[in-house]
């Protein structure tokens, strides 16, 4: 129990059902122990719930059971609405109220984790991505997304294992972004998502920095068209946007960008690929399906200019699926190595807190990446709840 409450987990070890209630002020997790069933060591010691009839039954709910949720729902309503959330009193006493409980087991409070902005040495991010970053509200990067950021420009594939909501996207979106808007540059970049959802959501976010770029291509050239010459308007640019280089600017704000799945329209596809889309966010499924095997459609001009596979939620890939997914890989670095035998893919995986990224990343690529783990961004305080539900009757 401590260790699974306290220490990061396996990447084939997955707990089954967590229930996380959070407020601004902290986060309690309540940690259900009857759900940790372990198979037999035939099954890679994944942890599932179990088949049985008898557990699949579930109890009658007692009316001490309906007291105690109706108290947490009282005390999370409490919490949600306690104005600027920055008064924790609501959270402690929601945890002493759960503590007192006989079917509480155990209760761990982790400390909260402050913010940190430390970069590497010399690390820096061009000045005309830094403003399209900082109009879309984006402040000073995180250590670990600086650091992953340095060793993905390195030509190195990176792994970020850090928690949830720590801004883990960013470690490949500027990447990204910084090889688009290189001079002559033909860089393209595949972005895999093991859910649908992920990926187009992901590509809302993206369009956000290329439409705020192509507004501030649209300011610039407005505010600078009273310039009678090329002099005064590179005055006028140096006056009042001092490091903005138009030509960088003008290659992130025309950055294509599309997904192409198993719902994407054929006719569609077709102009994806005609128009020469420099990301294309889709998923394993999909890349096996349909996009490897018609790679002639592609042709060089795709296959043989990926400079970037973003492999999403790595950990996610275990198992037999796991296994498909690394040899769908290995078959993409073969196509690309077709099409231009020079070519050298890295990766950029996201995954969660897992004990051994590296290990993972590695079966599944066929890369060592540099392993990014610890995190710099802000966390609240949090109470680890590990609770033990009446055991469920049924027949023996």
């Amino acid at each position: 129990r401590k260790r699974e409450s306290s220490q990061k987990h396996d990447v084939s070890v997955q707990p089954v059902s967590t229930t996380a209630t959070s407020w601004r002020g902290g986060e309690v997790a309540v940690l259900h122990e009857s759900n940790f069933l372990k198979r037999g060591a035939d099954s890679s010691n994944r942890m599932t719930p179990s088949t049985s009839k008898a557990s699949s039954k579930t109890p009658r709910a007692s009316s001490a059971g309906k007291k105690v949720r109706s108290r947490v729902h009282t005390m999370i309503e409490a919490g949600k609405n306690s104005g600027s959330g920055e008064d924790d009193s609501n959270v402690r006493e929601l945890v002493r109220f759960l503590e007192r409980r006989p079917q509480c087991v155990n209760v761990t409070w982790l400390d909260k984790r402050v913010e940190d902005n430390t970069v590497p040495p010399g690390f820096t991010v061009c000045p005309t991505l830094s403003e399209v970053l900082r109009r879309c509200g984006c402040g000073a990067l995180f250590k670990h997304q600086a650091n992953a950021i340095k060793a993905a420009r390195s030509g190195k594939s990176v792994v970020i294992a850090t928690p949830t909501a720590s801004g883990k996207s960013m470690c490949y979106v500027i990447p990204i972004f910084e090889a688009i808007m290189e001079e002559k540059s033909n860089a393209k970049a595949l972005l895999m998502f093991p859910l649908k959802a992920l990926a187009n959501d992901q590509l809302n976010k993206m369009r956000r920095f290329t439409e705020c770029a192509q507004e501030m291509v649209f300011e610039i050239n407005t505010a600078a068209a009273t310039a009678k010459s090329t002099k005064e308007k590179n005055d006028f640019l140096n006056e009042h946007y001092p490091g903005i280089d138009m030509k960088r600017l003008q290659r992130l704000a025309d950055a294509k960008m599309a997904v192409c799945d198993g719902d994407t329209a054929d006719d569609v596809k077709a102009e994806i690929r005609k128009q020469g889309t420099q990301v294309i966010l889709t998923n394993p499924d999909s890349l096996h399906h349909a996009m490897l095997p018609g790679h002639k459609s592609w042709g060089k001009k795709f296959w043989g200019n990926i400079k970037y596979v973003v492999l999403d939620e790595a950990h996610t890939h275990t198992g037999v699926a796991g296994s498909h997914v690394a040899n769908v890989l290995r078959r993409l670095l073969r196509v690309c190595t077709l099409w231009d035998s020079s070519s050298r893919v890295e990766f950029i995986c996201t995954s969660a807190t897992i004990s051994n990224p590296v290990a993972h990343v590695r079966r599944l690529t066929t890369r060592t990446p540099v392993c990014i783990d610890e995190s710099g961004a802000p966390s609240g305080e949090k109470a680890m709840v590990l609770w033990q539900p009446p055991a469920a009757e049924g027949p023996s």
